[in-house]
């Protein structure tokens, strides 16, 4: 960023306006601004920025198995609303639940995931009611489980069958 302000003659808050708000600052600079930074080759640094924040962008979604086809429209639905709002997906599968409970666990300590959506009835690990308040958003779909005491979507099939 500093290049670009040398070459454009401005100070580093500018580029930054100039790059994040473009209303913020002149037609004028904006242009001199975006001249410099592609001669320069500079490329915004969209994890900075969430770093910045606190935020990773990054929603989990954990399938309790990837190979059934049922999961796939959901899947995809999750997919196209997140990215419009932003956000990518990642999956987890359950189904191997012991060999990915500690990367599920790496990613929520060190938070590289802004919330997660359980497709199934559990959580791939352990952890109390008094842990889950520690761990990122939750929201269960598609399964009932009141004892995790979570925010949940799903169809009430008993009251659905009369």
């Amino acid at each position: 960023m500093k290049d670009v302000a040398l070459k454009a003659k401005v100070s580093t808050a500018t580029v930054s306006r100039a790059l994040m708000n473009p209303d913020k600052v002149s037609q004028a600079t904006r242009n001199r601004v975006e001249k410099a930074a592609r001669e320069v080759g500079y490329l915004p640094q969209p994890m900075g920025r969430n770093v910045k924040r606190n935020e990773s962008r990054t929603i989990l979604v954990i399938v309790p198995d990837i190979c059934d086809p049922f999961f796939s429209e959901i899947i995809r639905g999750i997919e196209v609303t997140a990215a419009n709002h932003g956000y990518l997906v990642l999956i987890g599968d359950c189904a191997h639940q012991n060999q990915q409970e500690k990367t599920f666990i790496d990613l929520i300590i060190t938070k590289q995931i802004d919330g997660m959506l359980l497709l199934g009835s559990r959580l791939p690990f352990d952890a109390s009611i008094e842990e889950q308040r520690n761990l990122p958003p939750m929201v269960m779909a598609n399964e009932f489980a009141p004892e995790l005491e979570l925010p949940t979507v799903h169809i009430d099939n008993l009251t659905a069958a009369f």
